[in-house]
């Protein structure tokens, strides 16, 4: 409404019943005749019948071109009956209640649900066939994009300096939750093994270091062991067995 969106509805509507009135022409001169013919009588409905409806269908045609217009006072009229209940929908629970119950039965209605399912499978199609098309619309508004927003932020530093706000404080949001899942995670896991496959598993991520380990250590012992024969032989001249 603020910018006037609501004038363009109204606008189109204008223009459908125009259209509809100039297609639907000779059956609501014969519909407006036979009620004459009705309410007054053969004779009557023979002689200013036509003229009748000839009236009505002009002034049914003048009254719309009187409302078309941009400036026109049932424009300005239409402008605060929407205002109107707009504050309505927003201040009366009521009125707010009947508008989204009779929003939620025109959008649950099973024609309205499947002329939806036919739009959304169409545009599926559309964008599935243009996704595989390099020079695709698509792409080419994607590689667009992507190109403005490197631009952006190669110049711009205060863009970049709120991203970085932006990303730090999501990061710092969702790190004590992921490091609870995660914790969790490894704990449920690590529970199901049994001696056999953790042995296995550090076998595997270690293995390298532990045969690293067992060389040394049978290297050490060698070392150790001439050394203390070495020393007991010299000083007490025993043959250490």
């Amino acid at each position: 409404v603020d910018d006037d969106r609501h004038q363009e509805v109204l606008s189109y509507f204008l223009s459908q019943i125009k259209d509809g009135l100039q297609a639907k022409e000779g059956a609501l001169r014969g519909i407006i005749e036979d009620r004459v013919r009705e309410q007054g009588g053969r004779i009557l409905g023979w002689a200013i019948g036509g003229s009748i409806a000839t009236k009505v269908l002009s002034a049914a045609a003048q009254e719309l071109d009187r409302i078309d217009p941009e400036n026109s006072s049932l424009r300005e009229g239409f402008t605060s009956w929407v205002r109107l209940q707009i504050d309505r929908i927003e201040t009366d629970p009521e009125r707010g209640r009947e508008f989204t119950q009779a929003v939620t039965s025109v959008l649950s209605h099973e024609s309205v649900v499947g002329w939806w399912g036919d739009i959304w499978l169409r545009f599926r199609r559309m964008v599935e066939a243009d996704v595989e098309d390099p020079q695709g619309r698509t792409a080419c508004l994607l590689r667009d994009a992507l190109a403005r927003m490197a631009g952006q932020l190669r110049n711009d530093e205060v863009l970049r300096q709120r991203i970085e706000e932006r990303v730090d404080g999501t990061i710092g949001k969702a790190l004590p939750f992921v490091r609870d899942q995660m914790a969790e995670f490894i704990a449920r896991v690590v529970s199901g093994w049994n001696a056999v496959e953790i042995a296995e598993k550090l076998e595997l991520r270690v293995g390298k270091d532990l045969q690293f380990i067992r060389f040394n250590g049978t290297l050490v012992g060698f070392a150790v062991g001439a050394l203390l024969f070495a020393v007991l032989r010299l000083t007490f001249g025993i043959n250490a067995q």
